[in-house]
């Protein structure tokens, strides 16, 4: 990585618009769905070098027991063509997260009634379709399950390590960085796990290969605390936090997410060409009074945390909420609010440009009940480096009427028109 000097506020800011370029309307492509009667996560693959857009995408959820099961479809470009799904069963699942790996596997993680963490790698296509390569049961009795708010969540840094933050026993953030792979050899721990203190949600987010952020929502004072924390061998260690007083902790949903990312730009010092890095985050939350604010973040390179605006709706009655940082730092937000008989959910860059709305469910006593959403990857070619920069993202809604037994999860791939990067 290029070692540059930190970035101060105003010019990270200004980076972050100028890298992103102008706001565009997110465009849906194509989508399909399957029965889930609990929370839901979605995730995509990596690209490659030749094909940076992910081939796979993948939604962790439960089964008509709630016991744990993983779906797959296989991202043609036209249409999710269904792969298959494994239902592992077991014990109801309370908590569910996955990133992707590399081409053809992710991660999974879910923590059941039973408080016991599983952490999986799924290898995706071939004859098999999905199948679990490997997995790692912790000890029973270490996790909170509440199935009310969001205590678990997965970042990966490279194709062989992930990175967990979730609450332990004692309802404290805990952060902890995990080898894994795509043999049989289950997910191992890796050095020191940094305790953040008492949280009620959390979220994660890769900053770049060696950092995480996290937010969380504070018990009782409804704060907001973006922490930035480096990985290496040793484990996990404190960089830097930033506390917004009493803004968070609306409603019974997920209400906080976190979407983060690095890029190269390009700038001119003393007359000269010359390129900086630029690493921003934004926190799309529910507030305590159920409207949507969206805070943008500039981190310099010792994980200085900035705060460069907060943009908030006052006219939102919201509740779910979901974020994913595509290439070239364009923050995408989803989230659903209620019109009429009419659950409506809300994908785009929240306040700048058009945001593109679909009805998630129709009908009095009908519901969204989580929000998820992932980064899938470009169509950038570099023997072609004029033609349309498309980034695409994925978004999975859970809904359900009456209670969650009837649900399903709705999986809807988007594009989003990027300025090309270095």
């Amino acid at each position: 990585m290029i070692n540059l000097a930190s970035l101060g506020c105003a010019a990270a800011a200004l980076a972050l618009m100028s890298t992103a370029g102008r706001a565009e309307t997110p465009q849906y492509l194509y989508g399909a769905s399957a029965a889930s009667t609990g929370p839901v996560t979605v995730t995509a693959t990596t690209g490659t070098m030749d094909n940076p857009r992910a081939a796979y995408v993948v939604a962790t959820t439960a089964d008509a027991t709630r016991g744990l099961k993983v779906t797959a479809w296989q991202d043609t470009t036209h249409k999710l063509l269904l792969l298959g799904d494994v239902d592992v069963g077991g014990a109801v699942v309370a908590q569910v997260a996955a990133t992707g790996l590399d081409p053809s596997h992710v991660v999974t993680a879910d923590i059941n009634v039973q408080n016991r963490l599983s952490i999986r790698t799924w290898a995706l296509g071939g004859a098999a379709g999905i199948s679990e390569a490997n997995v790692l049961h912790v000890a029973n009795g270490g996790y909170p399950n509440s199935a009310t708010t969001p205590t678990l969540g997965i970042a990966s840094l490279s194709a062989t390590q992930v990175v967990t933050a979730l609450q332990d026993v004692n309802g404290n953030l805990e952060v902890e960085e995990w080898t894994v792979g795509t043999g049989s050899a289950a997910a191992t721990p890796v050095g020191v796990i940094w305790n953040g203190g008492a949280v009620s949600e959390v979220a994660i987010a890769e900053l770049d290969s060696a950092t995480v952020i996290v937010a969380a929502s504070l018990p009782d004072d409804n704060d907001l605390e973006i922490t930035t924390l480096g990985i290496d061998s040793a484990g996990v260690h404190y960089q830097d936090q930033y506390v917004l007083k009493g803004i968070a902790g609306g409603g019974l949903y997920p209400s906080i997410a976190i979407g983060a990312g690095t890029e190269v730009t390009s700038t001119v010092v003393d007359g000269l060409p010359s390129l900086k890095i630029v690493r921003s985050a934004f926190t799309p939350i529910v507030t305590s009074g159920n409207t949507i604010d969206v805070i943008d973040w500039s981190i310099s390179q010792s994980g200085k945390i900035s705060l460069v605006r907060q943009k908030g709706n006052d006219d939102d009655y919201s509740f779910a909420t979901a974020a994913c940082m595509l290439p070239t730092l364009v923050p995408i937000s989803a989230y659903y609010d209620q019109s009429g008989v009419n659950s409506i959910v809300n994908v785009g860059w929240y306040e700048e440009g058009m945001e593109t709305d679909f009805i998630a469910v129709s009908g009095l006593g009908t519901t969204v009940g989580t929000l998820s959403a992932a980064n899938s990857g470009t169509s950038f070619n570099v023997l072609n480096p004029n033609a349309d920069y498309n980034a695409y993202f994925v978004t999975g809604t859970q809904t359900y009427s009456g209670t969650e037994l009837d649900g399903k999860v709705q999986i809807r791939m988007w594009s989003y028109q990027v300025t090309p990067p270095l």
